[in-house]
Order: structure tokens, then sequence, then C-alpha cells
């Protein structure tokens, strides 16, 4: 358990010192695969990876994945082969070490009780999508207590038509079962990750938003029933 804090503290400290000197913003990425890495290997997690192929890691893309667990960002942090960041709350930046390594690696934090703040921040992150990065979002805004879609938000979708890049939807089972809500370690066991394959957005507008959502939702909602009617044959035989 104690390489998981070292780590931590080691990569946390690293990314403070050396991502604002990293002119080609990749540091963060290298660094943070690393650290959940270890932390899954570390936790007898086993990451298994499925639809590689849909992934084009020089094109930037919002990966747009369901949430079921606080298992999920560094599962996907590690499956993700993507210059990755996500858009964070405002309030991690008071977490310590962690919250200043978010800052220095050039996170976009949004406070979403402030719209005027909200645009802006949305404004900023597809700047950067347009220099190459990628974004994760859990579109649902907060994790699904029974493993089903919840609602997603528009933003990820507004975010993809107004920087002009696709919409990348990855589906993750099984984080549910090893990390389920009020548990604070994870158990051992092996969890899914599977990319589907990416939803371009060239010649959409705004007024489009809602035909991506759906289109997203849709493929997404049907690969989650694939999912459960394997595990559920896995079950039955």
């Amino acid at each position: 358990m104690v390489v998981v804090p070292v780590s931590t503290l080691v990569l946390g400290l690293t990314m403070i010192l050396l991502c604002p000197l990293d002119p080609t913003r990749r540091l963060f990425h290298h660094l943070s695969r690393l650290w959940s890495g270890i932390f899954c290997g570390s936790m007898g997690v086993h990451v298994q990876v499925e639809g590689k192929e849909n992934v084009d890691p020089q094109q930037a893309a919002i990966f747009v994945a369901n949430h079921q667990s606080l298992l999920d960002p560094p599962v996907l942090f590690f499956a993700i082969p993507a210059n990755l960041r996500v858009i964070a709350k405002r309030s991690l930046l008071l977490v310590p070490i962690f919250g200043q390594a978010l800052w220095a690696a050039g996170i976009i934090f949004i406070n979403r009780r402030d719209r005027k703040n909200s645009i802006a921040s949305m404004n900023r992150a597809a700047a950067r999508i347009h220099g190459g990065m990628s974004v994760l979002i859990f579109a649902e805004g907060t994790r699904s207590r029974d493993g089903r879609l919840l609602p997603m938000k528009k933003g990820a979708f507004v975010l993809a038509i107004k920087a002009g890049v696709p919409v990348q939807p990855v589906v993750v089972t099984g984080t549910r079962n090893l990390l389920p809500p009020g548990s604070f370690f994870p158990r051992p066991g092996t969890v899914h990750v599977t990319f589907l394959p990416a939803i371009a957005t060239r010649g959409l507008t705004y007024d489009d938003r809602h035909q991506l959502l759906e289109k997203t939702v849709q493929a997404m909602q049907d690969q989650l029933e694939v999912k459960e009617a394997d595990a559920m044959e896995q079950v039955a035989s």
C-alpha cells in the first residue's frame, strides 16, 4: 500500500516542478499514466482494453466516458493513449499536492455555479484542444449508482463541435464492483475499457448538439447492454 502515497508524492512534486517547463505539454500525460499504472498494479486491478483500433493517438478528441466509480479516472488515464487532460472542479485546487499538480499541468478548472466563468473555461479548453490536447469528460456529471447511464449534459458535445474534433465514446465496466460507493480501497479484479468508433463533428453546428449527444448515448448504451449480457452468460455457465 505504501507505494501509492509515495508515488503520488514523488510524481505530484515532479509535475509541479517540471510540467510548467514542458514545451510539448506531454509530460503530464506520461506521468499521470505512470501513476495510474502504479496505482492499478499495486491494488491488483487489471485493465483490459478493447477497441484500440478505434483510437487515433495523433488525433485530438473529446473522450466521453460513463462514470460508475472513483476508480474510473485512474483506469482511463492508464488506458487512453492520447495526450489527455480533464476539465476539473475548481475545488480540486484545494487538495494538497494533487491540486497544485493539476494546475501545473494546465488542467482546465471550472466553477459550475458561475456561468460566465464556465463559458470562459470552455473557450480555453477548445483552444487547447486545437493545440493537440484531448479531453476526458464524464458527461453524466456524477457517478451512476446502478451502472445504468444517467442523462448526459450537453457541455462535452458543445465543446467537441466548437473545437472541431470527434467525440470518442468510452465504456467502462467492472469498476463499480471493485470500488463501490463508500469504499476507500479497490478490491483486486479485472475492469474493461471499450473504445467505440469515434463520432465525427466536422460540419456540425451548435444546433446539432442534441443529435450528437443522442448518437453517443445510443452507442454507449448498446455496448453496456452487450457487457451486461456477457456477464449474465458467464454467471449462468
